[in-house]
């Protein structure tokens, strides 16, 4: 019986220490643990490893259980990588949005202006939320590169449909015949031009 004991217990430790290798080479491999330093510290986005670099949305990796992304970044330079802002990077050859290559931009140019705009030599983008598979395009609205800036802002977040140079204000990359030194928005549908209270109508977009 003693033996019997004894066998049992072996089996169980066994056992035991197999499930928990096997659970800490899942979480090696699978999760996108961070062992190391950051590539910048002031981002908790971009990471490298043994594996290579890698974006992950979330700051801290165990949530990914239930949310956020991640992903490595195929073909990455490590000697001339850089973090543009939160969710872009870029190094000599391409251009990063998360872990995804951004294929139709000039990565030569490419960078991310102080109000957090994408542009390069070519084109100011914008987000495109009609085709999945383009996560920018370029603006047909012929936006100045040298002033454009995001600059309306709800419960923190940045409204990424609105933009403005110099001269005009844009709205999902239409120009809107409002005056655009006195312009801000009230709600979804409503804005102040010179004072006054307006609706925002498709007559409004050029």
């Amino acid at each position: 019986m003693r033996n019997r004991n004894n066998i049992l217990k072996i089996i169980t430790i066994l056992v035991t220490v197999l499930v928990g290798l096997y659970v800490l080479t899942a979480l090696f491999f699978c999760l996108p643990i961070p062992r190391g330093s950051k590539i910048n510290s002031k981002y908790y986005t971009y990471y490298k490893n043994i594996f290579g670099i890698y974006y992950i949305s979330v700051e801290h990796s165990p949530i990914l259980i239930t949310h956020g992304e991640w992903g490595y970044l195929k073909d990455a330079d490590m000697e001339t990588f850089r973090i543009l802002d939160k969710s872009w990077a870029k190094d000599s050859n391409h251009v990063w949005y998360g872990s995804v290559l951004i294929t139709n931009v000039d990565a030569k140019t490419f960078k991310i202006n102080a109000s957090g705009i994408p542009l390069d030599k070519n084109n100011v983008y914008i987000f495109n939320y009609d085709n999945s598979n383009t996560i920018i395009k370029p603006a047909k609205s012929h936006i100045d590169k040298e002033t454009v800036e995001y600059f309306i802002y709800r419960l923190g977040e940045r409204q990424d449909e609105w933009m403005r140079d110099k001269d005009y204000v844009y709205f999902n990359d239409k120009r809107i015949n409002v005056d655009r030194n006195s312009f801000d928005i009230v709600d979804e549908d409503w804005f102040t031009d010179k004072g006054n209270l307006l609706a925002l109508t498709q007559d409004k977009a050029q």
